[in-house]
């Protein structure tokens, strides 16, 4: 088995990775966030010399970095291309081990067909360039992540590890700036406490996007995989306090950011989780244990809708009364411009917000690219539904991988329905990261390691 302890190399590279995602508050963006990025990874990658470990958590955390969205490219995604090309002895074993699966061959597809729509668009040089860029940070992103995490990160414990890093860098990124940061741009609603909420908030040089239609989708994400980990019982308990104040953090921002449809996402994943568990779970012992937990968690939501009103309530209750979709003029709009551009606009070019993910990909990627980034992710859930079935891992580490990475795309596929992740490039990554790093490292294991059924939680 592949070492899983955190080295020294390690333990540096995770906290030098967390300063640095924080490092645009005081650099804002360009140049001097571009000269830090290169200081940066020249350090990982002379950490990775003692483990090469540390460029496939860098990686993965650095997609948390403020700075992502507004980057001339995205850190994460060169940060990802460092790591293949350091590790390019492995790199014909790991394309031939992800190419069995269909859904990355989907992504893969998709990305290459953005690439091919491009001069069926009217578009300048320089609104190419840009065009190129953001399908590199979008669908490139996808598969630039799968292949650095399979080039570097092996054990399904640092799959478990990483992914729980991921969500508290992330939210300590959304509570720093929901709770500390000022309105920066049109004030939309304000905190339990009285703090004035803008569609944007400053701190220092960074302004983070606060439009709940695209940051509420990776808020519903790590709150959905924070479950998971809380009630899988397997971090420690240091760990665990900081995984369960995500969770409760997480929700208590979707509840006064008043997204309907991160919430409706964040439900039905949580259904899926308890149905997938509940077939996979026989102990009356464990079941109890798990209720116990449940309770801890029921109990704390009450305590947040106690504050005062509940801004998601009483815009859900508004949303009944009007008998209606309010994004359904959004929708009609979009499909009657996929069937005047079948191969697409580009993502700068379009001017139709469509008001949903996927209507947001064919309008300005394509039809080809747009099936195949929809079939893609079918197959992925339809792949996770199959290995979570089947129910035969030694090694109770990946079966968790499996549940946080379908549990993850549960919320973006439903969620995405009616907003739009995409818009944001760094919200965007955020979400794939939580969903990609576990799944591949779970495609790592060799089959061998299915020996027989056990009672994983």
């Amino acid at each position: 088995m592949f070492e899983s302890k955190i080295t020294i190399p390690l333990y540096l590279s995770i906290i030098v990775t967390f300063l640095y995602n924080l490092a645009p508050i005081l650099l804002g963006y360009g140049s001097s966030m571009d000269l830090m990025f290169l200081l940066y990874s020249g350090t990982m990658y002379l950490l990775s010399n003692k483990d090469k470990r540390v460029l496939g958590y860098a990686t993965v955390l650095s997609a948390s970095n403020l700075a992502n969205t507004d980057a001339h490219i995205s850190y994460s995604l060169l940060l990802g291309i460092l790591t293949i090309t350091k590790e390019q002895a492995s790199f014909h074993r790991i394309v031939r081990n992800l190419w069995r699966y269909f859904w990355w061959r989907m992504f893969l597809m998709s990305f290459v067909l953005v690439i091919l729509s491009v001069p069926f668009w009217d578009l300048s040089i320089n609104v190419f360039i840009t065009e190129v860029k953001q399908a590199l940070s979008r669908l490139g992103y996808i598969v630039v992540l799968s292949l650095a995490v399979g080039l570097t990160i092996y054990n399904p414990k640092d799959g478990v590890r990483l992914v729980g890093l991921l969500c508290i860098v992330a939210f300590i990124n959304f509570v720093l700036f929901y709770f500390l940061g000022s309105s920066s741009y049109q004030t939309i609603t304000a905190t339990p406490m009285g703090t004035p909420m803008g569609v944007w908030q400053r701190i220092g040089k960074i302004d983070m996007n606060f439009v709940r239609t695209q940051v509420c989708i990776p808020i519903a994400v790590i709150a959905a995989i924070c479950l998971v980990l809380v009630v899988s019982n397997k971090v420690r308990w240091r760990f665990s306090f900081f995984i369960y104040l995500a969770m409760i953090s997480c929700l208590y921002m979707i509840i006064y950011l008043a997204s309907t449809g991160s919430a409706l996402a964040m439900t039905t994943s949580v259904v899926y989780f308890v149905f997938i568990y509940i077939y996979n779970r026989r102990t009356i012992g464990d079941l109890a244990r798990k209720i116990f937990m449940l309770m801890i968690i029921c109990i704390s939501l009450y305590s947040l809708f106690m504050i005062s009103d509940i801004p998601l309530l009483i815009r859900l209750d508004d949303k009944i009364h009007a008998g209606e979709i309010d994004r359904m003029v959004y929708w009609k709009e979009g499909v009657n411009y996929i069937f005047n551009t079948p191969y697409g606009v580009g993502w700068t070019s379009r001017d139709v917000g469509a008001h949903s993910d996927y209507l947001l990909y064919f309008i300005a990627y394509g039809w080809p690219s747009g099936v195949c980034y929809l079939f893609g992710g079918l197959f992925l859930l339809l792949w996770q539904l199959h290995k979570l079935s089947f129910n035969g891992y030694g090694d109770r580490n990946i079966i968790i991988l499996l549940f946080v990475g379908s549990v993850g795309y549960v919320v973006y596929f439903v969620n995405s329905i009616f907003d739009m992740l995409s818009a944001n490039i760094g919200y965007f990554q955020v979400v794939w990261a939580l969903i990609v790093t576990p799944l591949v490292i779970s495609t790592m294991v060799d089959s061998s390691s299915r020996i027989k059924r056990y009672n994983y939680f």
